[in-house]
């Protein structure tokens, strides 16, 4: 009886190890070595920008709709894909019964990273690639939508939104408003929600994190609170100085969140001797109306403009100073 159930056992054995090649598998292979070698080749076309060979991997009906856009939109994307390296954050193989409707996804994430991204319907067989620099400082989203034509993947979209700063997504920042808030600070709640706000959805209207209405609902609640206590613009002394503060928000520096002070000044900018003196007595002032921003923080971030509307270029003219803050009075 034990010879024949050892007999038994050794040919179950023979079976599983002898198994046929599954052929799926091996098809399913093949394409995502396709898929992975588009994906490079992308990539390296938006660092390089080279647009011509960006054309000729997309389908001629996308080609012919983006050519007269698209040599400016790969020159204001290279310079966020300069990293030679990336990694992918997720891939996604749809098979699609009806063309021409939108359809959802759900990412693969377990923690509050997981999100559900809506796509619209091109092809009976897509894939869908979100690759991510490895910039750890600013980290750009960069989608990748292919279609299967005639037995060969080709790219019938793609669009860039930004994902996450120094490793932390949308959800991340939301998870530090909302512990800034339970220590009632104000100032830091706003400036965590503020670059919450900024990757909050990476892939547009279609992007939503399982959070997405709560933090919503959040951030007009605090911001509603900061209008409230905080009156904008904050004015200092006019007899020594026409400088006002008229946002406070956030930024990152060195791996670090930082507070940012946004102030305007009648002083010109280039005049860094003037700009000192008036900086000493504007931070000596906001230091104690702006006290919640030196608590938790390495330090706060003063950027003066003589024109508002530069500070929504990204090249603006504008001068900083870094207040540092002193960690073992902050610990007291």
């Amino acid at each position: 009886m034990k010879l024949s159930i050892f007999c038994i056992s050794l040919a179950c054995l023979l079976l599983l190890t002898c198994q046929l090649p599954d052929k799926k598998k091996a098809v399913q292979s093949e394409y995502f070595k396709e898929i992975e070698l588009l994906n490079d080749s992308v990539y390296q076309h938006i660092r390089a920008g080279r647009t011509p060979n960006l054309l000729r991997l997309m389908t001629n009906r996308a080609a012919k709709k983006v050519r007269s856009d698209m040599y400016q939109w790969v020159k204001q994307m290279q310079p966020y894909f300069q990293n030679e390296k990336y990694h992918v954050l997720e891939n996604f193989h749809l098979l699609n019964d009806t063309i021409g409707i939108v359809k959802t996804l759900s990412s693969a994430a377990k923690d509050e990273r997981k999100f559900s991204m809506q796509y619209e319907v091109v092809s009976k067989e897509m894939y869908i690639s979100l690759l991510l620099p490895d910039d750890f400082l600013s980290q750009p989203l960069l989608f990748l939508f292919y279609s299967k034509i005639a037995g060969k993947w080709k790219l019938s979209a793609l669009q860039v939104g930004q994902y996450a700063y120094i490793n932390m997504t949308a959800a991340h920042f939301y998870k530090r408003a909302k512990a800034a808030h339970s220590n009632h600070n104000l100032l830091n709640t706003s400036c965590n929600l503020y670059l919450l706000s900024k990757c909050f959805q990476p892939g547009g209207e279609s992007w939503k994190y399982l959070q997405h209405e709560e933090m919503i609902s959040f951030y007009q609640t605090i911001m509603d609170s900061v209008y409230k206590s905080y009156h904008f613009p904050m004015t200092i002394e006019p007899k020594v100085s026409n400088a006002y503060v008229y946002n406070v928000a956030a930024d990152v520096y060195q791996y670090y969140v930082i507070p940012v002070v946004y102030y305007h000044t009648d002083i010109n900018i280039k005049d860094t001797v003037r700009l000192r003196k008036e900086y000493n007595y504007l931070n000596s002032t906001l230091r104690n109306k702006l006290r919640d921003l030196y608590s938790d923080n390495k330090a706060v971030v003063y950027r003066a403009y003589n024109n508002l509307q530069d500070s929504t270029h990204l090249n603006f003219e504008s001068f900083g100073f870094i207040d540092v803050v002193n960690q073992i009075q902050n610990s007291d």
